[in-house]
């Protein structure tokens, strides 16, 4: 049985190995857009308030307004949108799966949306500072 590679690090350690991923993972686009590869193509784009679905090549195939992302039950209304849509050359499953990666990582769902399975309500100003320090996490990684 092999050993896990986290196995006897400390909590540090293990928070140094996980920025050093994350740093790994980071894109950053011309347009301003930044990007986790864990999305599976969906990029943020912090001064339009979009995540944007694109293609190997980079063009936009489709884009959602993080704005509406104000509920549990809206946020799982647009994953099961974004499940059911069909993409040339994009592997839905994943696309969907990389959206909700995309909305985790941005508004930390189980501490803001959906703690300890109650569905709580954001607002537009509580989204915006939510894109705001996750830009800030992105860039200071």
């Amino acid at each position: 049985m092999s050993e896990s590679p986290t196995s006897g690090k400390s909590a540090q350690e293990l928070l140094q190995m996980e920025a050093q991923q994350f740093r790994a993972r980071r894109r950053t686009y011309g347009n301003g857009a930044i990007a986790d590869t864990a999305w599976n193509g969906w990029r943020l784009q912090p001064d339009k308030l979009l995540l944007t679905l694109c293609d190997s090549t980079g063009h936009d195939l489709y884009d959602l307004q993080i704005q509406q992302f104000t509920s549990s039950s809206r946020i799982l209304d647009f994953l099961v949108h974004v499940s059911k849509r069909g993409w040339p050359g994009i592997d839905t499953g994943q696309a969907t799966i990389g959206l909700l990666k995309a909305i985790d990582d941005i508004l930390r769902l189980q501490t803001n949306v959906c703690a300890g399975g109650a569905n709580q309500q954001l607002q537009d100003a509580q989204v915006s500072e939510l894109i705001n320090a996750y830009v800030q996490r992105f860039n200071s990684a």
